[in-house]
């Protein structure tokens, strides 16, 4: 498909505190598979305002977290 091959051709850009995300439509969220509570390893590729694919590395609480406090 289109997308895939467009995401196939962009590469992953990480995350940092205060990156400006133009984001217009997202295409898929990604993690890491992890049995328990704790941080992964994610990647969001999304279409910004020119429709153009991007894709970004960033790090969250797994959502094997959601019944934890």
């Amino acid at each position: 498909t289109l997308s895939a091959r467009a995401e196939s051709d962009v590469s992953a850009k990480p995350y940092t505190y205060g990156t400006h995300l133009d984001i217009q439509k997202v295409v898929s969220l990604k993690q890491d598979a992890s049995p328990s509570c704790g941080v992964v390893d994610a990647q969001l590729t999304y279409l910004d305002s020119q429709s153009k694919t991007q894709v970004l590395d960033y790090r969250k609480i797994s959502d094997n977290c959601s019944s934890d406090n």
